[in-house]
Formats: structure tokens, C-alpha cells, sequence
């Protein structure tokens, strides 16, 4: 079917253009005299501007038979994140709570305020790093709403 013709130095005609993207010539045509893709002066297609230009000046099809973009599928539900951030506040907060209480014959001591902060931002970093060991055992209760995601990036 097709010719040495249909393509020259990379470009393609207009016929050759639009059977390797599946689209009907009278619409390849039509975007030209629209303007929405461009021939070179010779009268034939760079492959990739007209790839770029169809995609930026063509609106999908209605009938389904050329769907756009599929719609985007999210991993993880708003509820399920929601849960997440709970569980792991609560992680927070139980360790936090342990530590104040490791740390309260130190702070009933102290009539130092600057050193009871110092405390307490210590106290709340090593909660933090406590609860933040637990977090990847707590996600693992999760893997089953996003199969094949191994959360590393």
C-alpha cells in the first residue's frame, strides 16, 4: 500500500500521515484547511509537528470511537488517606504521651523554663521518630486498596 512517496527526508504526505495514526484523511485535511496542523511548503507533514499540533487543536470525539485522556484512576481514597493521617496521629500522640511520662521526674525538677522547652522538643522529636517507625508496618494494613505500589518514589 504504501510507496517510497509517501515519505521524503522523515516527512510524510498527508495520506501516509494519516494512515499510520489511524485517522480518516477527509479529518487530516479538514485540520489543514482549519489551520490546526501545518504542511511544510512542499506541501508535506513533519511527523512530529503534526503529531504535536493534531494533539493541541484537536478536541476528542464525543462518540467514543477516539476517547481523550482516560480519566485519571486515584490509588488511594480520601477516606483511606484520612485514616492514615489518624492512625498515625494517634501514633504521635501515644508516643508523646509515653515520653512526657519518662521525662516527668525531669521536668518536675526544672524551674527553668527554657530547659522545660528543651525537654519537651526533645520529648516530642524522639515521639515523632517513634511513630514514624510505625508508620510503614501501620501502611502495610493499606497495600490492599493500591496493589502493585510499593510507596518508593
Amino acid at each position: 500500500m504504501s510507496s517510497k512517496l509517501d515519505s521524503v527526508d522523515g516527512r510524510m504526505t498527508v495520506a501516509a500521515w494519516a494512515r499510520s495514526r489511524g485517522l480518516a484523511r477527509s479529518s487530516v485535511y479538514k485540520a489543514l484547511g482549519m489551520d490546526r496542523i501545518h504542511r511544510d511548503a512542499d506541501g508535506l507533514l513533519d511527523p512530529s509537528r503534526a503529531d504535536r499540533e493534531w494533539a493541541e487543536n484537536t478536541r476528542p470525539r464525543i462518540d467514543g470511537r477516539h476517547p481523550g485522556p482516560p480519566e485519571p484512576v486515584y490509588i488511594v481514597k480520601v477516606d483511606d488517606a484520612l485514616e492514615v493521617n489518624r492512625q498515625w496521629t494517634l501514633l504521635l500522640a501515644r508516643a508523646l504521651v509515653a515520653e512526657i511520662n519518662r521525662l516527668a521526674p525531669e521536668l518536675a525538677r526544672s524551674r527553668d523554663a527554657a530547659t522545660i522547652r528543651e525537654t519537651l522538643y526533645r520529648a516530642l522529636m524522639r515521639a515523632a521518630k517513634s511513630a514514624d517507625a510505625k508508620l510503614p508496618a501501620m501502611l502495610d494494613e493499606f497495600a490492599e486498596f493500591a496493589p502493585g505500589v510499593d510507596g518508593e518514589e
